[in-house]
């Protein structure tokens, strides 16, 4: 898995997603077939329940990789390193790539932590309320695919146009990158309003949990463009930019600052409904999104982290 997630995203750095693709896409069917085959004790196999999904995990991950790596060196690929290139890297760019990555891995871990308190806070309000903000959050996951997407690409071609020391280009395909995302989420929120009723039906739930579910998607159909626009302003255009330390500031403070505090005001002390609780920590996305056009547009953000390395 580590192998499959290092070379992908090498190769859309390089502008290569087609093979990314291809292999995960390979990887589900076959994690979906063997799934089906292993749990369920079919094609004469016994019946492994658990064990025979993490067997078929095992084995689809070990497919992706496979394919990702072989057509990697079998076309001599620019990312298909060896050995001994390992030796070559330079004590300046191997501080500045541990750098990075560790304030990454810092803030992501902090950035969860906070995540997890929100959903302790809903489980006390009620076990309903953490249900249907459970349901909504895996529904508006569901409609986020788009604009992880919009950020991968915008990472990719902001980052190269970066490289190119070609700062006006790389800024001209941020700002159309955020008006894309801006039209797509419009869309994607009103579908979404209207379509609560289809996507709500196949979970067995109670009515009070379908009730609160439905009034969390419109709340959430409301923040989905500050959201998505927030998203791919970091995701996309800062990260690719190299603007890591405003990205994780912005991050902490909203979740830490703002979002926690309303949840735990809202939940806790006044005692609110789910909805408006759920809509609370929402401003956070607003603040994120505030926060983001400004620097897009003073052009901060664009720094070249690898110039004279």
């Amino acid at each position: 898995m580590t192998f499959s997630i290092c070379f992908s995203s090498a190769l859309r750095s390089t502008g290569n997603v087609r093979l990314p693709l291809a292999a995960n896409l390979a990887g589900i069917i076959v994690n979906t077939s063997l799934n089906y085959v292993l749990i369920f004790g079919k094609l004469g196999l016994p019946a492994l329940g658990v064990a025979g999904s993490a067997y078929a995990t095992v084995i689809a991950r070990f497919t992706e990789s496979a394919i990702i790596l072989g057509a990697v060196y079998a076309s001599r690929s620019v990312v298909s390193i060896r050995l001994k290139d390992l030796f070559g890297i330079s004590a300046d760019l191997f501080r500045k790539f541990f750098g990075t990555s560790g304030e990454l891995i810092a803030k992501d871990g902090i950035w969860a932590l906070g995540t997890s308190i929100y959903m302790a806070i809903y489980a006390l309000m009620s076990t309903e309320a953490a249900a249907s903000v459970n349901i909504t959050s895996t529904i508006r996951s569901m409609t986020f695919v788009f604009f992880n997407g919009i950020s991968t690409a915008c990472l990719i071609m902001v980052g190269n146009k970066i490289g190119e020391n070609d700062d006006e280009t790389a800024y001209k395909y941020a700002v159309r990158f955020l008006r894309i995302t801006l039209a797509i989420s419009a869309a994607v929120s009103c579908f979404l309003v209207l379509s609560r009723p289809l996507v709500l039906s196949p979970y067995k739930v109670s009515d009070t949990v379908v009730d609160n579910a439905m009034g969390l998607l419109v709340v959430a159909a409301v923040i989905i463009p500050f959201q998505s626009y927030a998203s791919v302003a970091i995701v996309g255009a800062m990260r690719g930019g190299g603007d890591i330390r405003f990205t994780i500031f912005l991050d902490l403070t909203a979740v830490w600052f703002i979002g926690m505090p309303l949840a735990w005001l809202g939940g806790m002390v006044f005692r609110l409904d789910i909805v408006w609780v759920f809509l609370l920590v929402s401003l956070q996305e607003v603040y994120k999104a505030v926060m983001c056009f400004f620097r897009i547009r003073s052009r901060k953000w664009i720094n070249n982290v690898v110039r004279g390395i």
